[in-house]
């Protein structure tokens, strides 16, 4: 659980990387994006240690390349 930001890369992505390992990478990422921006996001990878998400723009539908995000995560491992 925890509070991500940053600036996502050219393909819209930001990388979360986890305060701790869990057990494996069968885990559900429950996600709240933070701010009035009409962002969507899904996670496009999972490790036991990060997971990448990807950021849209709710009314265009494009990857958000360069874009400065914040995200709060809970993670549930299975």
């Amino acid at each position: 659980n925890g509070v991500a930001s940053g600036t996502t890369d050219g393909s819209g992505d930001l990388v979360i990387t986890f305060s701790s390992a869990l057990p494996n990478n069968t885990y559900s990422l429950n996600l709240t994006i933070e701010g009035t921006t009409s962002i969507e996001c899904t996670v496009v990878s999972k490790t036991t240690t990060t997971a990448t998400v990807r950021f849209y723009g709710s009314t265009t539908g494009l990857a958000l390349a360069s874009t400065a995000v914040t995200v709060s995560y809970h993670a549930k491992d299975y």
